[in-house]
């Protein structure tokens, strides 16, 4: 929608600012202004003056008055404040005496009008009485200020650091303690500046709203990663290895395997770390896990035979889970080694280690071969004459009996 203009088109908006601008530069050239008021008869004197030499919309100035009673008798004096800017004196009554006086200090709030007027005006009413109440008087008291634009400093989350009004053509300045923002798991912050680059104080209207402009500077902050100790520890809390990681990454141990010594009853293999190795996101401690492996007696009885010069009985230490090899066979006098039984394995066999166990070698006894190894040949030799002799007999008679 086109903006509204006046003559020889001219926006009334850009009017408006023109004319602000021109005001506040005549409410800043001018002083502060005190006012005296008295009541008709003279009997009470009223000063009044603002104890800031600027103001700016939405803050606060406070305004001294002085009573002064100027007559030969004692008045009392009843306060009414300044409903407008919300003054904090409502109907308040105070005795001054002949020839003396009061002083009083009062807050008024600063509105976005007075902003557009340029300056604020303030004033103070006093109704008095003296004789009794018999007589009756007025008296008022008035006062001014120039306002500039409000300038604001908060943190990264808004919360106020500074208010306050500067002059026209003059440059903000923070006064307040540095800013501070509180780390939070992956950044320590510190404090870089404002956003936006502070300027000069200038006039004219907030292009959003028909009011006097107004600056807000947010402090800014530069992040900083932060880093966490991370240890790694082994099953008894021995430190193993420790040193800072930084947020987000993945921490690593670079030293030898942990170990743990055995005991009677088991052997232990490293198996990792308690809790799983995570991202860092804090302190972070890892304990070295083992897995306790049973130890597994094997008995072998040779049951009378020997192996590699023992006798008797041959003891093998293993791991529950492990696979071995099992002995090779013994060997005994007049006996064939068969295997072991308990059960049944040949010599040597893969053997799946599940706990103590006891072998015994099973054997069978050996025959020997009997006589002497000559005659046993001479028999040999005659079974064969006697057999050759036998077919040649059958081959005779077979031929005779075809003759005839």
């Amino acid at each position: 929608m086109a903006e509204k203009t006046i003559d020889r088109g001219v926006p009334i908006r850009r009017l408006a600012a023109f004319i602000l601008t021109i005001v506040a530069v005549i409410a800043i050239a001018a002083s502060v202004t005190p006012a005296t008021a008295l009541a008709d008869d003279s009997d009470l004197e009223v000063t009044a003056s603002v104890n800031e030499e600027i103001a700016y919309p939405g803050g606060t100035v406070t305004v001294t008055y002085k009573l002064t009673n100027i007559s030969d008798h004692a008045v009392t004096v009843t306060w009414f404040g300044d409903d407008a800017h919300g003054s904090s004196v409502h109907d308040r009554d105070e005795e001054i005496p002949a020839g003396g006086s009061f002083t009083g200090t009062f807050s008024y709030g600063v509105t976005e009008q007075d902003g557009l007027d340029g300056k604020a005006e303030f004033a103070m009413f006093f109704d008095y009485t003296f004789d009794d109440y018999a007589n009756y008087s007025e008296a008022s008291g008035y006062c001014s200020v120039p306002v500039v634009p409000r300038v604001e400093f908060v943190n990264y989350d808004g919360s106020p650091l500074q208010t306050g009004a500067f002059p026209y053509g003059q440059t903000p300045v923070y006064t307040g303690s540095t800013p501070t923002r509180p780390q939070d798991p992956m950044y320590t912050y510190e404090f870089a500046g404002w956003d936006p680059e502070i300027v000069a104080v200038e006039g004219g209207l907030d292009p959003d709203a028909f009011r006097l402009r107004s600056y807000r500077y947010t402090a800014k902050y530069s992040q900083v990663l932060r880093s966490y100790t991370v240890q790694f520890v082994n099953y008894d809390g021995a430190q193993l290895q420790s040193g800072p990681v930084a947020y987000g990454e993945t921490p690593k141990y670079e030293g030898d395997e942990p170990t743990r010594s055995e005991d009677t009853q088991y052997v232990y293999r490293f198996a990792g770390w308690s809790p799983d190795i995570a991202d860092v996101t804090g302190e972070a401690i890892y304990t070295a896990t083992f897995d306790a492996i049973p130890k597994a007696t094997l008995i072998f009885d040779l049951s009378g035979g020997t192996l590699d010069g023992q006798s008797g009985t041959i003891t093998i230490e293993a791991l529950a889970g492990d696979t071995i090899n099992l002995p090779g066979a013994p060997s005994r006098t007049g006996y064939a080694f068969v295997c072991w039984v308990g059960s049944e394995y040949k010599a040597g066999a893969e053997y799946l280690v599940d706990g103590d166990h006891k072998f015994t070698a099973k054997w069978q006894k050996v025959i020997p071969e009997t006589g002497d190894p000559g005659s046993a040949k001479l028999v040999m030799l005659c079974l064969v004459a006697v057999g050759s002799l036998a077919v040649l007999i059958a081959c005779a008679l077979r031929r005779k009996a075809i003759h005839e």
